[in-house]
């Protein structure tokens, strides 16, 4: 088998991938069957053999496509939360930051902390 065989089997393959995720069913089809044909004669088996085992190929790839897709959905719910609750809590530390603000205020402006200051 020569190995510039196996790379052009392989670029067929890659080419009807890309062609089938891009929705060019036109060249998709073209690259499926040169990709039957080469691994046909290359592994010498029979052009159903091929396709079969090119449908192998190509279920492993979507079910890898499709678990990819599902790790990112979680990690993006995740984060999602995340920032929400850290948006809740930035939120409730303004809050308390106004209301201690608020009491100071009111303690210096009345001058009641010196009073309490200078009582023994």
């Amino acid at each position: 088998m020569n190995p510039s065989d196996t790379q052009s089997v392989q670029n067929n393959v890659l080419a009807y991938i890309r062609a089938s995720a891009a929705d060019d069913q036109q060249a998709a089809n073209a690259a499926r069957d040169q990709a039957v044909n080469d691994l046909a004669r290359i592994a010498n088996i029979s052009p159903d053999e091929a396709r079969n085992r090119l449908n192998q190929v190509e279920q492993r790839y979507r079910q890898t496509l499709d678990q990819a897709k599902q790790q990112a959905t979680r990690a993006a719910e995740v984060s999602r939360q995340t920032a929400s609750r850290a948006g809740f809590f930035g939120f409730i530390a303004l809050v308390l930051g106004a209301i201690a603000a608020w009491f100071g205020g009111g303690i210096g402006a009345s001058g009641q902390y010196r009073k309490w200051r200078s009582t023994p």
